[in-house]
């Protein structure tokens, strides 16, 4: 017996004992995986591609946790393509495992095999996927980023990354505000049919200027403890309260332009409200001294603006701005943090 043979023998059988070519291949499955497939993993590795990828994401899913190991096993090796599709996605099995055949001998992580998961059924991305003869999760990412009805053909071709998906999809929020839900499926027909990158993000960036002007809307009359600033004096002594520059404001507010409120709750706070065609969106939200509000103060602070019609998130000068580095194709565009206080781009008060 060779030397070789010896350590195969030793270690045959072994759930706890993970093969190098496991580790690579598996990564974070491989502790799993080698449960069902103890070393050296041979029936592992006799898998074809679609089938080691479904056996990954059988071991992960909360939905499959209830089979057996031994059934996994024996449903990876012996089932049939379509019936391992439907314990995975259920009604969505259709083409599911000549799609994991294209992810790559690779194992992926859970996030990205719940990412993909994810755009199963969705006949948009369906539709493209089918046509991606290899498919990596940075390839998938701009389409995670965008809704549904803008996972077109020419949209993801143009698009490029995650970050120009997410102010893409930023930009179409907004020109729904501006123009109203019915003229979703046109303005999303509009942005597939442009031909270059450029177009693209000049397609959006025109559907952000109004069609008609019109002046600022009245500012929203908030329920308490949201107390609104409607006199100089009033604001002027908001100003020498919270130690803040509000006062420089005097005439954004006098125009209309900008409403001014304090929020007289646990935390107190001065909240700045700024007018642009999108409407009013929340520009500002401080404590005295300028000291930021925690995330818990910031939500009950958002909430009855939401329902009062006031948006948050980054200002429309900000986001075509965005658009136009999109457009020239700049390499170093910074992405929007994920978190909520991220999201509401707070501090934006000139744009």
């Amino acid at each position: 017996m060779t030397a070789k043979q010896k350590l195969k023998g030793m270690f045959a059988g072994r759930t706890d004992v993970i093969s190098p070519l496991m580790a690579f291949i598996a990564d974070n499955h491989a502790a799993r995986l080698a449960k069902l497939w103890p070393a050296p993993h041979e029936g592992f590795f006799c898998l074809p591609t679609a089938r080691r990828h479904a056996a990954a994401i059988l071991c992960d899913i909360a939905e499959t946790q209830h089979i057996p190991d031994a059934r996994k096993r024996s449903m990876i090796e012996f089932d049939r393509d379509a019936d391992i599709a439907r314990e995975i996605v259920g009604d969505k099995a259709a083409g599911f495992m000549k799609l994991l055949g294209k992810l790559g001998e690779t194992l992926w992580t859970r996030e990205d095999y719940a990412g993909l998961l994810s755009l199963v059924g969705d006949p948009h991305a369906s539709r493209v996927l089918r046509h991606m003869s290899e498919i990596r999760p940075d390839q998938f990412a701009p389409m995670l980023a965008l809704r549904p009805i803008l996972r077109e053909t020419h949209i993801l071709a143009h698009v490029g990354n995650k970050v120009a998906a997410q102010d893409l999809d930023r930009a179409f929020t907004l020109a729904l505000r501006m123009r109203g839900e019915r003229a979703a499926p046109r303005i999303a027909e509009r942005w597939n049919s442009a031909r270059t990158r450029e177009r693209l993000f000049e397609m959006a960036s025109e559907d952000l200027a109004p069609d008609v002007f019109r002046p600022p809307e009245p500012a929203p009359d908030l329920p308490p403890p949201f107390g609104r600033m409607t006199t100089r004096k009033m604001l002027h002594a908001l100003a020498l309260e919270f130690q803040n520059c509000l006062r420089d404001f005097t005439d954004d507010v006098a125009r209309g332009r900008m409403a001014v409120y304090v929020w007289r709750d646990s935390t107190p706070a001065a909240v700045a409200l700024i007018w642009d065609a999108a409407g009013w969106r929340l520009a500002e939200a401080e404590a005295p001294d300028n000291e930021e509000l925690d995330e818990a103060t910031l939500r009950r602070i958002v909430e009855p603006l939401a329902q009062n019609g006031v948006r948050t998130g980054a200002a429309l000068g900000a986001i075509t701005g965005r658009l136009d580095q999109h457009r020239r194709g700049d390499e170093h565009i910074n992405p929007v943090g994920d978190s909520f206080v991220d999201q509401l781009a707070l501090g934006d008060l000139w744009t």
